[in-house]
């Protein structure tokens, strides 16, 4: 099978003028998938634990505790051997009514999500985060099966894995297997290369970032 992933060796920063008063942030990462099981399910944990649901770590500390937004998510896609871990947030950087400036917003989102990420590749998950996770991943593969349109489609998928009509079984049986160290190693794969960040913002947000958007290239 061709081996299709490469790293990214150079963080790379988009920008693009956008007319509203938020700037909406995107940090992705490239990653080699190796299309197992095992890795499916670590990578949903791992997903859900940063930024995919209210209880999530990115939701609890950017927009809980620092409040810099009320949307804040993480999610993943895969594609051969190839998968993209994205965190995106929309943060207010200016009050157009009052003029009041935020612009610091920028700076304090990603310097937020690389301070969990960078948690998340150190210290393993807790026990307890973890089962939270686990309990959140079975509620989702488990609700959708009582939809013909759903079950149709698992079948279908089904005939095309090496694990057969017994997928949705496996995989039940593999997350309660699944420890913090997994968690921790999953991360560190994830979060090996360099990020890429689009930053979509007004004109004057970018101009006030423009030095701190320019040392993430050399970072």
């Amino acid at each position: 099978v061709e081996d299709k992933y490469t790293p990214i060796k150079q963080t790379e920063v988009h920008t693009a003028e956008y007319k509203k008063n938020q700037a909406q942030i995107i940090e992705g990462f490239r990653f080699k998938y190796n299309k197992n099981i095992k890795d499916a399910v670590c990578l949903q944990l791992l997903s859900d634990i940063l930024g995919g649901s209210p209880s999530s770590r990115l939701f609890s500390d950017l927009r809980e505790q620092r409040h810099l937004a009320y949307h804040v998510s993480s999610n993943f896609d895969v594609a051969e051997n190839i998968g993209v871990m994205s965190l995106f947030i929309g943060t207010t950087t200016e009050n157009q009514e009052t003029g009041e400036q935020t612009f610091d917003n920028i700076k304090k989102s990603i310097d937020g999500f690389n301070e969990n990420i960078d948690k998340l590749m150190k210290e393993p998950v807790s026990v307890e985060e973890l089962d939270a996770a686990k309990k959140a991943l079975k509620t989702s593969i488990l609700s959708p099966t009582e939809m013909t349109s759903v079950k149709t489609s698992i079948l279908e998928s089904a005939s095309r894995n090496p694990y057969g009509l017994d997928i949705v079984n496996k995989k039940l049986e593999l997350i309660d297997k699944i420890t913090p160290e997994d968690i921790l190693n999953t991360a560190r794969n994830v979060f090996s290369s360099k990020p890429i960040y689009s930053v979509a913002a007004t004109k004057a947000s970018l101009e006030a970032n423009k030095t701190y958007l320019e040392g993430l290239v050399n970072a």
